[in-house]
């Protein structure tokens, strides 16, 4: 996949040229900086490359009322560990022996494996572009309440999966940190330096 601006508008290409409509629309709706925007568009290219591999066909299979798999969800879980040039470089049947019960044992241990961090936020944003995806592209267009219903579970679902699959890490947010008052800081520095 290739990517790049039309005015004001982020694109993302198909291989042979053609715009990847849903992922150019999400990008372009939901993100302004571009620095957000090219990791955004990484994390989605790891899920566009897991689905041609897997033949997930999103459209198809919100009308059998559907969407991934749990073997699917681990697998995806999986391949966001890995760098996105070994992704890239991978064809459909190296993903799947990659990704297979065998080698699924050493897939997050290997020394070229992303950080654990890396690949929660790749899931985190494939689950918003897949919250996305069903709120723009299939609720709108699916007629059938019990269908747009079912569709509805299942996507909470995935997304719910997606985002608690790796956890956080250790460290604490900036602005959980105290920091000590002036007057007691200078106090420790003055003992510091008088001893």
């Amino acid at each position: 996949m290739r990517r790049g601006f039309a005015r004001k508008n982020y694109i993302v290409l198909h291989d042979d040229g053609r715009i990847h409509y849903p992922f150019s629309k999400y990008i372009t709706e939901s993100y302004t900086n571009p620095h957000t925007r090219e990791l955004v568009a990484q994390s989605l290219e790891c899920f566009y490359r897991f689905c041609i591999a897997y033949q997930v066909e999103l459209l198809n299979r919100a009308s059998e009322g559907r969407a991934l798999t749990h073997g699917e969800l681990r697998d995806l879980v999986d391949l966001c560990y890995r760098p996105l040039d070994e992704i890239k470089a991978l064809s459909g049947k190296k993903m799947a022996s990659m990704l297979s019960p065998k080698a699924r044992k050493t897939t997050r241990e290997l020394s070229h494996s992303v950080e654990p961090n890396t690949a929660r936020k790749r899931l985190h944003q494939i689950a918003e572009y897949l919250t996305y995806y069903f709120e723009v592209f299939l609720e709108p267009n699916v007629r059938s309440h019990a269908l747009r219903d079912q569709l509805r579970h299942e996507y909470l679902k995935v997304t719910s999966r997606l985002k608690k699959a790796v956890g956080g890490t250790k460290q604490s947010h900036h602005l959980a940190i105290q920091s000590l008052p002036t007057d007691k800081y200078l106090k420790i520095i003055e003992e510091v330096f008088l001893r």
